[in-house]
């Protein structure tokens, strides 16, 4: 994502992804930009022991 002749920029679009998917892009590239915001802060992704359980108890299948 690092663009090539600029120093310390970085470009993220739809044109990252190794195939495109059937519908819109906007949600996959969002999801992308806050990957490669995390990625450039040096974030890591919260292990999934530690993760928020975002079912209700009570739900069955």
């Amino acid at each position: 994502m690092r663009l090539k002749g600029a120093e310390g920029l970085r470009v993220v679009d739809a044109s990252v992804m190794p195939q495109a998917t059937a519908g819109d892009l906007n949600a996959p590239t969002l999801v992308l930009a806050e990957r490669a915001a995390d990625l450039i802060r040096e974030r890591s992704l919260t292990p999934t022991s530690d993760a928020p359980l975002l079912a209700a108890v009570d739900w069955v299948r």
